[in-house]
């Protein structure tokens, strides 16, 4: 008979006692006092008819719920009864049954206003009451629904609501609920706990099941947000209707649509945030389809007995929980076994009517360890309950937050009333809303361990416990296995054991050169894949990348080679070739210097240009000198000094020809024509020099600014770069090659023009002779120069300036040399004045001699 007597103490709230007030509404619990305190508890978990205002029938009998109106009268009991809070004060309280219903909520909150700070003229239903005392501050309700009505009727009189369990973040926002508090984390906290759980699991592929209310909603959503920011694949996402369980047709359909996507969609974990009755719904289809997975519980449903009391419930796979962090509630189960001790109780029963239709058990007085709350067949038909059963309830995580709520408000009225060991101060007659100010203060230790204060949006310091459903046997025990601190720290007491039938058939990893990709008609599944060409893979959870441009992919296409870069190396044979030619050339070269420096004043030197031979030859060594640099290993240096000296080089070679050229036409051109007389004034070979290589420096300037020459990648091929020098800005290094055909074309019409004039020494023959040299490998150098993209580029660019060289120091110097060394008798004036009298009669043209 224990049982019997502690389910009447229990439901002692719901009939006339001695010891207290009942109105004749059974559906409360009042005790006078000097502060009343509410309470707002879903001890019924159904609404059965709603089609007339009155009378609304209440069902299914929540234990937790009854225990957790239990927790308040004894919390506030507790108070009453310390010595240190509240001397000579009497708290009272007065609970209402909200039915998990926000219609019946808000009638129990109007009931709980009665005769408060409000306006009666507000609202009718606030007219005062004979006999009724107006509450000070609310403790409830459970769910974010329910509150979220509470809260918006509570902030009209700015009455305190802490809730013990309604964690929607929405609840945060103080613009819409100025009264609101709570002794649990929001959501904002749960979210970011479940997703550095799921992080540190390293679980990939999620889905996420949510429900269209307060709670599931916005916490769903906010899920969602952190596993997107956190690169978490979500195979699947699922927002049941708010009339789930209540719509038949839509509940199947939306069953059926559910487990289609989990079937198709393999996850590490399914996060499961709705409301308990959501749940219970879920996971009853997939027992009955024999779906295991790994479950994650959101606070609403991870330490519900009944649901982990469930037939067969540890065929569902791994189940872990998050709820706030709670303690065991001093003295409470002591409390608790008193009164299932009493042999009579006094307290009038509306449960007494629930057992007389679910009698105790017939072995209900012996020894059961079976933890269940099922009601069982006694045998003849009937079903009576197991006397445990309350008993199993008292260790509820959540039941702590319901204490903490009362010790909270206890210890703001302590503050508020000005109260010492002795006497409080302050006259108990106050408005809500002063009292609302002092909780919203509070920063206090209950009991010497929980220290709680709250923040600028009503939302308390405590953290997020980490549970698991572990299977004993056939029974399941919830274990906590670690904690979330607000800081962001997720700690767990030992490492996750792993269950492999519980492991998607989606790989995490691959061998080198295998890569992670989707499997086909799935979302986040991922299969591996032979990489294919110019792509590779270290193996790990990465897919197949490309290789960067300076490398290419192994054969095994684990990893990247470095591609061999090709240019015309100085071991190359064109390149030895080239080299020794080019320091022949040079070599020629001083040795001209030289010799036309020790014959400098003969009439072969004077007729050559005199100083300008000196500065021709020089610019002919420059152009030596751009050949070896151009077979130099190609870099944005060589490049830049290549062609630019070459073709300023080149350029004064050519001016210094077309200066010597104009004084050879001048000095011999007896007719006075216009053109001739124009010709005589130009006859200034420094302002010809000066005037030619000055045009072609402003070109040269012009390319360097807009667009220089450099180093470039000729060609990419799999396994092979070739590099050589870009010409940068085309356009301007086409016009300087043009520029020096221009001034040979110049070149070849004055020797073309001077051929009859009395040359001894054949310059406008040779010089002829050059200028055509350089024209035809313009011509032909460019096209292969352009079109090539092997590294014999630089060769054929090292040739076709080699080629110019060669020529106009062939041409032009060496018939000079061979005067010199080996024609002696020529290289004097009066040869010379000889050979200018002898043209100039066969043109019967009278020469005057000197």
């Amino acid at each position: 008979m224990r049982l019997f007597w502690f389910y009447v103490s229990l439901y002692g709230c719901y009939r006339i006692t001695l010891s207290l007030h009942v109105p004749e509404d059974h559906s409360v619990v009042y005790m006078p006092g000097d502060v009343i305190i509410g309470g707002l508890f879903p001890i019924h978990q159904k609404v059965s008819s709603k089609e007339n205002p009155f009378p609304i029938e209440c069902s299914d009998v929540s234990m937790i719920m009854l225990l957790g109106a239990r927790v308040m009268i004894y919390a506030i009991d507790k108070i009453n009864k310390s010595p240190e809070l509240l001397p000579g004060v009497v708290i009272g309280y007065k609970i209402q049954d909200t039915c998990g219903d926000p219609s019946v909520a808000t009638r129990a909150t109007l009931k709980l206003l009665e005769q408060s700070d409000g306006d009666p003229k507000m609202c009718p239903l606030l007219q005062h009451s004979p006999g009724s005392e107006g509450v000070k501050a609310v403790i409830g309700e459970s769910s974010s629904e329910v509150s979220a009505v509470v809260a918006r009727l509570l902030a009209v009189p700015m009455v305190a609501q802490i809730s013990y369990f309604s964690t929607s973040e929405l609840l945060s926002s103080k613009l819409k609920f100025p009264s609101f508090l709570r002794t649990v984390p929001s959501d904002k906290h749960q979210t970011m706990a479940i997703a550095q759980f799921v992080k540190k699991q390293q679980w990939d592929i999620v889905g996420v099941i949510g429900s269209d209310d307060e709670y599931g909603k916005y916490g769903s959503e906010t899920l969602l947000d952190h596993f997107n920011a956190m690169g978490t694949c979500i195979a699947f996402k699922e927002i049941l209707p708010a009339d789930f369980t209540e719509n038949g047709a839509r509940k199947r359909e939306k069953l059926d649509e559910i487990f289609k996507k989990m079937k198709d969609n393999p996850t590490d974990a399914v996060v499961v945030f709705t409301k308990e009755s959501n749940v219970r719904v879920i996971l009853e289809e997939a027992l009955k389809r024999g779906v295991r997975r790994t479950w994650i519980a959101s606070d609403s449903w991870s330490t519900i007995t009944d649901i982990c009391e469930q037939d067969n419930i540890t065929n569902i796979g791994k189940v872990f929980g998050f709820i706030s962090q709670g303690k065991e509630i001093p003295g409470f189960k002591e409390y608790v076994r008193q009164l299932i001790s009493q042999e009579k109780n006094k307290e009038g029963s509306f449960l007494l009517n629930y057992i007389s239709q679910n009698p105790l058990c017939p072995h209900a007085l012996a020894e059961d360890h079976s933890g269940s709350c099922a009601l069982y067949d006694n045998g003849s038909g009937q079903k009576c309950l197991q006397w445990q059963c309350l008993e199993n309830y008292i260790d509820e995580k959540y039941l702590y937050s319901i204490y903490l709520a009362v010790n909270v408000i206890g210890h703001a009225l302590n503050s508020y009333l000005k109260c010492d060991h002795a006497r409080c101060r302050q006259n108990t007659t106050f408005p809500a809303w002063e009292l609302l100010q002092e909780i919203q203060k509070v920063n206090t230790t209950v009991d010497n361990t929980t220290h709680i204060f709250f923040d600028e949006n009503g939302d308390p310091s405590t953290g997020q416990e980490i549970l698991e459903w572990k299977i004993e046997g056939s029974k399941v025990n919830i274990a906590s296995i670690g904690v979330y601190e607000t800081s962001g720290a997720v700690m767990l007491n030992s490492k996750i054991a792993t269950d492999p039938s519980l492991i998607p058939n989606c790989r995490k990893s691959c061998q080198p050169g295998y890569g992670l990709v989707k499997m086909e008609n799935s979302t986040c599944c991922k299969t591996c894949q032979r990489c294919e060409d110019k792509t590779f893979s270290e193996g790990g959870d990465s897919g197949c990348e490309q290789c960067p441009s300076d490398q290419y992919a192994s054969p095994q296409r684990d990893s990247c080679l470095d591609k061999d870069i090709s240019f015309l190396e100085w071991t190359d044979g064109l390149s030895i070739a080239l080299a020794m030619f080019d320091g022949l050339g040079v070599v020629l070269t001083v040795l001209v210097t030289l010799l036309f420096a020790v014959h400098r004043n003969t009439p072969v030197v004077k007729a050559a240009g005199g100083y300008l031979c000196f500065l021709c030859l020089l610019s002919l060594l420059a152009c030596f000198a751009s050949v070896i640099v151009s077979l130099a290993k190609p870099s944005d240096v060589t490049c830049k000094v290549t062609l630019p000296l070459f073709l300023l080089a080149f350029t004064l070679c050519t001016a210094c020809v077309l200066a010597n050229l104009l004084q050879i036409f001048v000095g011999f051109s007896f007719r006075v024509e216009l053109l001739a007389s124009t010709l005589k004034r130009l006859n200034k070979p420094a302002m010809v020099l000066c005037v030619s290589v000055g045009l072609q420096a402003v070109l040269c300037m012009v390319w360097f600014i807009t667009e220089p020459p450099g180093e470039k990648r000729l060609h990419d091929s799999e396994k092979q770069i070739t590099i050589a020098c870009s010409n940068g800005n085309s356009i301007v290094c086409v016009a300087m090659f043009m520029y020096i055909c221009l001034l040979s074309i110049v070149c070849f019409l004055f020797a073309y023009g001077g051929r009859k004039l009395p040359d001894l020494y054949k310059n406008a023959r040779y010089v002829t002779v050059s200028m055509l040299v350089y024209l035809v490998v313009c011509v032909l150098f460019l096209p292969f120069y352009l079109n090539s993209v092997s590294k014999y580029r630089q060769g054929i660019q090292a040739a076709s300036l080699l080629t110019s060289t060669y020529s106009l120091l062939i041409c032009h110097f060496a018939p000079k040399c061979f005067i010199i060394l080996c024609r002696k008798n020529m290289n004097n004036e009066s040869a010379m004045a000889e050979y200018i009298r002898e043209h100039y009669q066969k043109k019967n043209i009278n020469v005057v001699s000197h």
